[in-house]
């Protein structure tokens, strides 16, 4: 009698919210393992298109950029902003992005194919070759510069990759002078002088 109690309580499926459900793929009495899913729900609260970015893609993209989005059978593309982004690129070097419709949007439906673009907002940044860089760990790195005739070692973060150079987000100033050459063998103080 506790058994069947105990199971009783845990059997009942609540949806998180309002919404649709799309698919029940498991029937009434069938057994099913751990993790299976035996219901497929939308929530009615607006509609978001996953999708995955190269790794170049997913450090200039930011929650909040702006994005267009075509959907197959809809005539004009719908407006819609980046929600959520991934803390970094996957094992594949994919970095998964959701980006969620305006609420506007209405006449969608779930399992519609659609073609996203971005529109991140332009920044100043710096172009600096890939050697510069040392230390990088993610989007976070170190440059050096010279200062006063001293390697002065600066924080960067990484904009996003170019075949040998790098767009930085933030970093020194425009204009400054960047050490490329010997960089592993630079440390903050040093004294330098410029190539002839």
């Amino acid at each position: 009698m506790e058994a069947a109690e105990f199971q009783a309580t845990h059997s009942a499926l609540i949806a998180p919210d309002d919404g649709i459900v799309l698919d029940v793929p498991a029937e009434q009495g069938e057994t099913v393992g751990a993790g299976t899913p035996v219901i497929f729900f939308a929530a009615a609260d607006g509609w978001e298109v996953p999708i995955v970015l190269s790794s170049a893609e997913g450090m200039a993209v930011e929650v909040g950029t702006k994005a267009r989005v075509s959907v197959q059978g809809v005539a004009q593309p719908l407006a819609g902003t980046v929600v959520e982004k991934a803390g970094g690129a996957g094992p594949l070097g994919g970095w998964e992005v959701k980006v969620a419709l305006d609420p506007d949007a209405a006449g969608l439906a779930a399992g519609l194919v659609a073609d996203v673009v971005l529109t991140p907002e332009p920044k100043p940044t710096m172009v600096v070759p890939l050697e510069a860089l040392a230390q990088a760990d993610g989007d976070e790195a170190f440059v050096y510069v010279v200062a006063d005739g001293a390697a002065d070692r600066v924080p960067v973060r990484i904009a996003w990759f170019d075949g040998d150079t790098v767009a930085l987000r933030e970093g020194p100033p425009l204009g400054s002078q960047v050490i490329v050459k010997g960089v592993p063998f630079v440390h903050d103080g040093v004294r330098v002088r410029g190539a002839k």
